[in-house]
């Protein structure tokens, strides 16, 4: 029995179409099903990305804990994932109390997912021992954060791949969301600044960057905790906060972001 019949078929547009044939579902340990958007895909198998499999999470912590042998490849994918999550989330809640000022388009919401998963791409070897400890050696008196890497990395993966689904205004966008500059997106940044607080917070540090490789590194490492990050989702709100609307969370939430160390 066919899935669809002729006519449903003919109805969905060419991308709609390309979109539901290229999407791909990967089973992660800690998320379960993940549907990796195609863009996504082709993001993925770029060399660019491809070297985080060869870049450990916690650098030389598997040293005394053999199990943290996780690398920035999967929680690249994960924070893309509950980027997503937590824009879907915001999304639908702005919808129900139908708020145009506010909306958030499906464009912004892949433009979350793509900064997500890009936003580690500038990691040197053994992750932040490179950056803190190795490049100030190296090179002392020059700054440099893996972020600025990862931007440029960023730009030249939009250089090689082809795809039809962000436009250059859209590739800016997702590169503030990795790191907030004062040359791109600033007047998304006045009117919606809530978006820039899902995966570098810069305001209070809690984002999903944070809530994944809490959750990962714990489980991999065999450690215990108690942060609901699914429940931190669906609390998640929008506050007006000095004529700004910023992510907030309820009072029975703050309890399990501080115990657990996120905050």
């Amino acid at each position: 029995m066919h899935l669809f019949t002729k006519s449903s078929v003919f109805r969905l547009s060419k991308k709609r179409l390309r979109n539901r044939m290229e999407t791909k579902i990967i089973n992660d340990p800690i998320w379960g099903p993940i549907e990796l958007h195609p863009l996504c895909i082709r993001i993925i198998d770029t060399p660019q990305f491809q070297r985080l499999r060869s870049i450990k999470q916690l650098g030389g912590c598997s040293f005394v804990y053999p199990g943290a042998c996780h690398t920035r490849f999967e929680h690249s994918i994960g924070t893309s994932y509950l980027a997503k999550r937590l824009g879907q989330e915001l999304q639908k809640k702005i919808a129900a109390e139908q708020s145009k000022e506010l909306e958030i388009t499906d464009e912004e919401i892949l433009c979350l997912e793509v900064a997500g998963l890009c936003h580690d791409l500038g990691h040197g070897p053994f992750s932040h021992l490179f950056d803190l400890q190795f490049f100030k050696k190296a090179k002392p008196g020059e700054t440099w954060e893996h972020e600025d890497a990862s931007i440029k990395m960023i730009q030249g993966i939009f250089e090689i791949i082809q795809q039809d689904y962000v436009n250059d205004e859209e590739i800016k966008f997702i590169k503030d969301l990795v790191k907030q500059t004062d040359e791109t997106c600033t007047e998304k940044r006045e009117t919606k600044p809530f978006l820039y607080e899902i995966i570098a917070n810069d305001l209070n540090k809690i984002d999903v960057d944070k809530w994944d490789y809490f959750s990962r590194d714990c489980h991999m490492l065999g450690l215990h905790h108690n942060f609901q990050c699914e429940r931190s989702i669906k609390v998640a709100r929008l506050v007006k906060h000095n004529g700004k609307y910023h992510i907030s969370f309820p009072k029975s939430a703050r309890l399990v972001i501080v115990l657990t160390g996120v905050f």
